[in-house]
């Protein structure tokens, strides 16, 4: 259901060619690009928990999330852009400090992303985008821990839409390459919950929790088709 929302808003999008003045055409240009991006969950504090006997004390470490992937981008005329990527190396917690349970562990995903951007054209090199659009994170697990096993991951954590904003900033270093900078900011999060099983009965205890970041960074290199 959710890839379908994403696809309309795509076809939405499409739809806006026929409408635009034919002066506003500018040669149908393709591109290609590869990126990467950073940024910082929001962690909630946990206090320590007793079971079985004894206490588990969460580390609480910050959650940072990195992604890197490829992207396409379609130029519907000389002032809009459609951009559609996949970020299938999405990671969150890459610094995270070993659990109480024993064993360190990180969650990986999938990010699709689709997006409309608005440019101003700031010189003959240099580029200004404004844009909106909606991403999906799916696939989400936690990496195998060092104790085997200990830590699971909530059962709630479906993929969901999130939409977003964005700014940035594009440098065309030859007419066909250019490198950009991108700020965006997500308007929706996905809340994580990870477990220990803690205990001679094996009680599922909370150890760790944190929402996606709101404020993300992002830098691309494109290649460029007419």
């Amino acid at each position: 259901m959710e890839y379908s929302r994403i696809l309309f808003f795509f076809f939405l999008l499409s739809t806006l060619t026929p409408f635009l003045d034919a002066e506003d055409i500018k040669s149908r240009d393709i591109g290609i690009y590869f990126g990467g991006g950073i940024g910082s969950a929001s962690v909630k504090k946990l206090p320590p928990v007793t079971t079985g006997g004894g206490t588990l004390t969460p580390a609480n470490p910050n959650s940072d999330c990195a992604y890197a992937g490829v992207g396409l981008r379609y130029f519907i005329s000389k002032k809009w852009m459609a951009d559609a990527a996949i970020m299938p190396a999405l990671i969150y917690g890459y610094n995270f400090a070993a659990d109480p349970a024993g064993g360190k562990v990180h969650i990986n995903g999938i990010m699709i992303r689709l997006l409309a951007d608005r440019l101003f054209f700031l010189s003959e090199k240099f580029s200004a985008h404004a844009g909106a659009g909606a991403m999906s994170i799916s696939g989400v697990k936690i990496s195998k821990p060092d104790n085997d096993g200990a830590v699971r991951l909530s059962e709630d954590n479906d993929s969901n839409i999130i939409p977003f904003v964005r700014l940035g900033l594009e440098w065309k270093i030859q007419p066909l390459l250019g490198w950009a900078v991108f700020g965006s900011y997500n308007l929706a999060q996905n809340d994580y919950k990870y477990y220990s099983l803690a205990g001679g009965n094996n009680t599922k205890v909370l150890i760790r929790q944190f929402a996606s970041p709101r404020l993300m960074f992002e830098t691309t290199m494109s290649f460029y088709f007419e």
